[in-house]
């Protein structure tokens, strides 16, 4: 998914990250409305949410062509079980010799792209699988899953991920689950089903970040004003605006904007952070402190919090700083296969290979991704190969 934006951090121990992709909370607190949503400010006067969204055109994310409907339905039976019906669909999706889906996490497209293009990120992939199974009379609905975040770093710049999938809703409360990846369909956890709105909501997100990231600010609002009117009690969407406010110098709008994250999610941490940043930005050191503690508290014992420190550290090229970072990761999470592939490519900096060798090892031995693994592996042999030729 993709979720982005804050480079500097408030003290060495604060992590600022700016901006939500997809989706930080499920948290709902009804009261909030587009309408408390605050003007934003152009060279050419101030632009109101109800203008700005109207300038969005309206998309259906899950149309499709009759030709593409059709390409599905001659490879699936008539009178099939749902379950085997929703089976098939996504080894259609997924298998080289029919669509060949790749997973893209830049990509957010809709439906029809995401089948033109055959790749996409979890969003686009959620679309095209809803789609195909509502015109195949499968009641599928879109879920987000309940697991740890992905925080990426980008252009020095933290992101955090999270996943959506579909779901399909079968007889004697079983469903069946179809995700961007199948060979991790075991490990898929439980999920919150979502509404269409929600999702519409998140894919207009996705691209207003997108935006924020070329500094595009008024693009970006004009999504995240569309992407609130679709559904405005999803916490990240405030918190994404708070951001995108702060950016444009516009801080008591920023300020609302993020209050109203953490009164639907008190726990939203993009919103926490954001709102230290923008406290620092006012000098107002109690405030600072005060959300310094929530943070504190919040991340003790996160490992995506170390990890993320961890890829700050390398970005400055601050290898033992890293390897710190990561060893703290790894204490508080030992079945993530990417710490352990992070500590080694960290190991390697430090021309420490046996230890960078184990690192890798373990990698591979906890990775569930079959794209990741063979990387992995691939970096493997070209350490043994390194290591062989440094012998005496």
């Amino acid at each position: 998914m993709k979720p982005q934006g804050l480079s500097n951090a408030i003290t060495p121990t604060l992590l600022a990250i700016a901006f939500s992709l997809v989706l930080s909370s499920c948290s709902r607190q009804q009261g909030l409305s587009a309408k408390q949503l605050p003007d934003f400010a152009t060279n050419n006067g101030p632009l109101s949410a109800q203008q700005a969204q109207l300038q969005i055109n309206d998309s259906e994310f899950r149309a499709l062509s009759d030709e593409t409907l059709a390409y599905f339905k001659k490879y699936l039976l008539d009178n099939m079980h749902p379950r085997q019906t929703a089976i098939q669909l996504r080894n259609l999706i997924h298998s080289p010799a029919f669509l060949n889906f790749e997973y893209a996490e830049d990509k957010t497209y809709g439906a029809q792209q995401a089948y033109d293009k055959t790749q996409g990120n979890c969003i686009a992939y959620s679309h095209l699988y809803i789609s195909l199974a509502r015109q195949l009379g499968l009641k599928a609905h879109y879920q987000v899953i309940e697991s740890d975040p992905t925080m990426v770093l980008r252009d020095k710049k933290i992101s955090l991920f999270i996943h959506v999938n579909a779901v399909v809703p079968l007889s004697n409360g079983h469903s069946f689950t179809a995700d961007t990846v199948p060979e991790q369909q075991h490990l898929i956890k439980r999920g919150q089903i979502i509404s269409d709105n929600s999702a519409d909501a998140l894919h207009y997100n996705n691209l207003a970040i997108d935006a924020m990231f070329k500094d595009d600010y008024l693009t970006s609002y004009r999504y995240l004003a569309k992407a609130i009117n679709l559904d405005s009690q999803l916490s990240l969407l405030w918190s994404n605006i708070g951001a995108l406010f702060r950016k444009n110098q516009q801080l008591p709008a920023a300020e609302l904007s993020l209050h109203n994250s953490l009164a639907l999610d008190p726990q939203a941490y993009p919103a926490l952070n954001n709102l230290a940043v923008l406290y620092q930005q006012k000098n107002n050191s109690v405030k600072i402190q005060y959300y310094l503690n929530k943070i504190k508290a919040y991340r003790a014992s996160n490992p995506y919090h170390h990890y993320n420190l961890a890829l700050l550290a390398i970005s400055d090229e601050d290898y033992p700083q890293a390897l710190k970072a990561i060893k703290k990761a790894i204490r508080l999470k030992s079945d993530e296969a990417e710490f352990y592939y992070q500590q080694s490519l960290i190991y390697q900096q430090l021309q420490q290979l046996v230890q960078s060798r184990e690192a890798l090892m373990l990698a591979i031995v906890n990775s569930q991704d079959k794209k990741r693994l063979c990387a992995y592996q691939k970096q493997l042999r070209l350490l043994n190969q390194q290591m062989t030729l440094q012998k005496p």
